[in-house]
């Protein structure tokens, strides 16, 4: 098994960038602003920074043969069950507290009182959604990096938790993640290209429909086009819900870069370090950026806007760098088949393909999904002292 160059940080963070530009520059709908120089200067300059550290990282070879033990996925299988278990009893307390779930509020009538945010525990909840999406994740690279199949089953009965919970972000997360191990297990052919292909659309239907359980069908149908129209007529509405959420970050970038005035502090940068319940004991304004939206129903800044907030463009160059450079650091541990760096991976993975829409690198959940992939390293340490197995040397998952 090898991994496939599409998981390479490198080419993560070029894709997910140079498509967003690219959709972007055909202007398909009327709130998109003209590109400038600033904000080409940050983009870009990241992005001549993710190909150098793809060539230097390129010359760095492991000593040892990348390779799973039996052992270690013994040790994962207990672990996802601890996970699964501590969720478990997080969402029925979740569940009672808040007397339901969005989606029966959906169907009864109930979500013209409350919707999707007002389930769950405040702060609590993103702890839920960290356990959750890690023994996901376990549950997957069990299935297909041990090929024990009985954890498909498990996996796919917990994939319907987002559906339930009508989380379009926690169920794109779970995607994002699972296809992070998946091409780190395999190299990419025409066969599995296709596969991938037709799994990309498939959200996007499921994006459109289960954005329309929230709200009203094509909400942003207001913003197209006349001359683009005919095609988002044509076509189902996710496909429009996904052009607005790819092209609308890096719009509102444009929109300020130039003329915004940096507050020259970290209040923005660490705002989503900081606990709900906490902002709201302080009085802290609920705003993670102080960017003018083009468009107020849009609020999605990429994830340079917190950093632009507080230091301007060359904040959010140098804040892209430290997010491209911590993927790649543990990207290299993740290529020995380090359970522990795989896990913390898939994180990264999805926080570089994200970065497009939202800072997910500073984030409280995303925090928690790393360290519960770093206690691996003690639990696995642990599991094999229990087995007498521990040697003087340390072990590969370690």
């Amino acid at each position: 098994m090898k991994p496939s160059l599409l998981v390479n940080p490198m080419v993560v963070y070029a894709t997910v960038w140079v498509m967003t530009l690219c959709l972007f520059s055909l202007q398909m709908t009327i709130q998109i602003v003209p590109a400038n120089s600033t904000g080409l200067w940050i983009v870009g300059g990241n992005i001549i920074f993710a190909v150098y550290l793809g060539m230097i990282f390129a010359k760095i070879k492991s000593k040892q043969k990348p390779t799973f033990d039996n052992v270690d996925f013994d040790i994962l299988e207990l672990y996802v069950r601890r996970l699964r278990l501590i969720w478990m009893i997080g969402t029925i307390i979740e569940i009672s507290v808040s007397r339901g779930l969005p989606i029966i509020w959906a169907f009864t009538g109930q979500g013209f009182l409350k919707d999707y945010t007002d389930f769950g525990i405040p702060s609590f909840h993103g702890i839920m959604n960290a356990v959750y999406l890690q023994f996901m994740c376990g549950y997957f690279l069990l299935w297909v990096g041990a090929k024990r199949t009985a954890h498909r089953k498990m996996f796919f009965l917990f994939l319907l938790w987002p559906i339930l919970m009508l989380g379009r972000g926690i169920f794109l997360s779970v995607i994002m993640q699972c296809l992070a191990i998946f091409l780190l297990l395999n190299k990419v052919g025409l066969k599995r290209m296709s596969h991938l292909v037709l799994l990309a659309i498939g959200n996007v239907f499921l994006f459109g429909f289960v954005g329309n359980l929230r709200g009203t069908s094509n909400p942003f149908g207001y913003l197209v086009e006349n001359k683009w129209i005919w095609l988002f007529d044509s076509l189902p509405t996710g496909f429009l819900w996904v052009y607005i959420y790819i092209t609308s970050g890096i719009n509102n970038i444009f929109y300020n870069v130039q003329s915004l005035e940096p507050t020259g502090t970290f209040d923005k940068t660490f705002f989503k370090l900081i606990p709900s319940f906490v902002r709201q004991l302080l009085g802290v304004e609920e705003r993670a950026d102080a960017l003018t939206f083009a468009d107020a129903n849009l609020n999605v800044s990429t994830f340079y806007a917190g950093t632009v907030s507080d230091f301007g463009a060359i904040g959010g160059l140098f804040y892209g760098m430290i997010v491209i450079f911590s993927a790649f650091t543990v990207y290299s541990y993740a290529k020995r088949y380090l359970i522990w760096a795989i896990l913390a991976y898939s994180v990264l993975f999805q926080v570089l393909v994200f970065s497009i829409f939202y800072d997910m690198f500073l984030l409280l959940p995303t925090f928690m999904q790393i360290f519960i992939a770093f206690c691996f390293i003690f639990f696995h340490k642990e599991r094999l002292k229990r087995r007498g197995k521990l040697r003087i040397q340390p072990t590969h998952n370690e």
